[in-house]
């Protein structure tokens, strides 16, 4: 959040990848800078080890590696990376203390809500194929989700212009923060990330809005987007003011709102996005993506 947001606009920004230290980075896309942070004595916690920052040396990657002495450590890397950031900001002649886009997806989901009082449901666009239990929405015409897939993923890296391969790919996953179900997105990101070549991000909705979110749509539009929802099975009524017992939206219709209006700001902002909708059964409808991303 503190890196993304705040570098993210005015046609710029930094992008956070977490966890790449097992992909070589002259594999991944340029201009990248690596940096772990573990505990005095300890494992990193992504498998870092002198060999990657060898091999990121040796792809003209800068490696970076910070040590705590003790868990206290972790304060003055707040107060470290706070700094930077503020005088990154100033590198980039931009305000980092802002979040000028992130008010247009909470604007839509607001309108969506609005609708929903008065209509009693939300606006679904016609999915542009049918697959597997899932629906799949995009700004093309798709013959399967395998077919999805290719159209959102960029060219091999091999075949694209040297500007072009700065790109990035964005999952963003409105499911249940369940280690099964990060466990299977987990090895989805890792194998677009690898069929792509571009740098692939994983954000669990509604909370990356806060984070990457305002980066999505505020830099030189770079990114696509894979967007995934499915069937709420647990939901909960909102009270329509403190204490009433009167509800007219619920958890699950807000969080619905939230991916659909992100979706309409990223596609006013020019972005590429695909959303595909797994329907009751997450995890066998991510295995199925997993599956389709290896055709």
């Amino acid at each position: 959040q503190l890196i993304a947001e705040s570098t993210g606009k005015e046609g710029g920004g930094i992008l956070p990848v977490l966890g790449d230290a097992g992909q070589p980075p002259r594999d991944l896309s340029r201009a990248r800078i690596f940096v772990e942070q573990r505990l005095a004595g300890g494992a990193s916690p992504h498998g870092f080890t002198p060999a990657t920052a060898a091999d990121a040396a040796a792809s003209g990657h800068p490696a970076l590696g910070i040590t705590w002495q003790s868990t206290a450590g972790l304060g003055a890397e707040f107060f470290r990376w706070e700094v930077a950031t503020a005088l990154t900001g100033a590198l980039l002649g931009i305000q980092p203390f802002d979040q000028p886009n992130v008010e247009a997806a909470k604007r839509q989901a607001r309108e969506l809500i609005e609708g929903y009082r008065r209509e009693g449901a939300l606006p679904s666009d016609p999915p542009v194929c049918a697959s597997s239990g899932m629906q799949i929405r995009a700004p093309f015409e798709a013959a399967s989700p395998a077919d999805a897939l290719r159209r959102l993923l960029p060219a091999p890296a091999a075949e694209q212009a040297a500007d072009a391969a700065r790109g990035y790919l964005a999952i963003q996953a409105y499911l249940p923060d369940d280690a099964a179900l990060l466990a299977q997105l987990e090895a989805l990101r890792q194998r677009l990330q690898a069929r792509s070549g571009w740098a692939t991000t994983l954000g669990i909705g509604p909370r990356y809005l806060h984070s990457t979110g305002q980066l999505h749509k505020g830099d030189g539009g770079r990114g696509r987007f894979l967007q995934i929802t499915a069937e709420t099975r647990a939901d909960l009524p909102i009270p329509d003011a403190p204490g009433a017992e009167t509800s007219a939206v619920s958890f699950a219709t807000l969080e619905q709102a939230q991916a659909l209006g992100d979706r309409r700001a990223l596609e006013a902002a020019g972005r590429m996005v695909v959303s595909f909708d797994l329907a009751s059964d997450p995890l066998e409808g991510l295995q199925a993506l997993w599956a389709a991303a290896g055709d």
